[in-house]
């Protein structure tokens, strides 16, 4: 009888194992991925593609969280010229084009002395070298005068891990 409730124990042991392995795996296929499996920091470099590809446009550094079934949640701020914002976002693990990419929307919003300014980021990953696209909506609005708004795009940008070339 004690035999028989040991092996139960440990078929249910090696069940429970094999499934939160199973849900914590990513869709990796075989690839070594950058973008972190469970927790990590990422630190992304946002550049000017095309007539200037060097051209540095800040860093984002941010702390991506797993919360299951490939939801993300994206914590950190953006630094450029000396001014740090705050954003936070979410991601997923989607499909584009036969390929798993990691999909990032992130809200940022800030002042100056005289406007008040937010963004809406879409960022596409890949998730073996974190090299990928940054699409923004930019928002900003004067304190003195309702009507004296602006509302633009920016233009693509290319991001890459802190330091590449």
């Amino acid at each position: 009888m004690r035999s028989s409730k040991s092996v139960l124990f440990l078929v249910v042991l090696v069940f429970v194992v094999v499934a939160a392995s199973v849900a914590f795996a990513g869709p990796k296929d075989g690839k070594t991925w950058l973008w972190p499996d469970k927790e990590g920091e990422i630190c992304l470099e946002k550049v000017t593609p095309g007539i200037c590809p060097s051209c540095y446009d800040g860093e984002l550094y941010m702390h991506v969280k797993k919360m299951g079934d490939n939801h993300y949640l994206v914590l950190g701020r953006y630094e450029e010229n000396g001014e740090v914002i705050p954003f936070i976002g979410a991601a997923e693990i989607v499909t584009v084009d036969d390929e798993a990419k990691v999909r990032i929307h992130a809200t940022i919003s800030g002042r100056t002395a005289d406007e008040v300014y937010g963004s809406m980021v879409t960022i596409f990953l890949d998730p073996e070298d974190l090299t990928g696209t940054l699409d923004s909506m930019d928002m900003n609005t004067s304190k003195t005068t309702a009507d004296d708004y602006s509302i633009s795009y920016p233009d693509e940008k290319e991001v890459r891990p802190c330091g590449g070339s």
